[in-house]
């Protein structure tokens, strides 16, 4: 939140920053003519402008950059971290059904001579976070 209230400053400098040229070139025009201290107030006020847009433009790219580091960081910590071993334990209850199996080269074996050990499989998924919470072998 502390990004989003120095970015809401730091643009809020450059709009009066703009407004301050702009209010120079209006008190110009209604004069209709160019002093030099017009011209001084002008160039400070352009400077001034300049130094707030980058400012503000530079705050912005953080902020998309912390973002997008965030959004990184809570894949990394949410994916489903599992492989193939991992996922046959979880459907053989650590081993204890030997209705799935996994050879030596890593191909899935299915024992149909015991597959009726196994009465329901259960994947617990989160939709929103696009990620499986659980898998559950239950055997009766």
């Amino acid at each position: 939140m502390a990004n989003l209230e120095h970015i809401l400053e730091l643009n809020n400098k450059y709009k009066n920053s703009y407004g301050q040229l702009e209010k120079i070139l209006l008190e110009v025009l209604e004069k209709g003519e160019v002093t030099q201290t017009d011209l001084e107030e002008m160039e400070n006020s352009m400077q001034q402008q300049t130094e707030d847009y980058n400012k503000l433009n530079a705050a912005q790219k953080q902020a998309q950059s912390e973002n997008l580091q965030e959004q990184i960081d809570d894949l990394r910590n949410t994916k489903l971290d599992m492989n193939i071993d991992t996922v046959i334990d979880l459907l053989t209850n650590g081993g204890r059904s030997t209705a799935i199996s996994v050879s030596d080269d890593g191909t899935i074996i299915l024992n149909a001579g015991s597959l009726e050990e196994l009465n329901q499989i259960k994947l617990s998924v989160d939709e929103q976070r696009k990620r499986i919470d659980g898998v559950i072998a239950d055997r009766s």
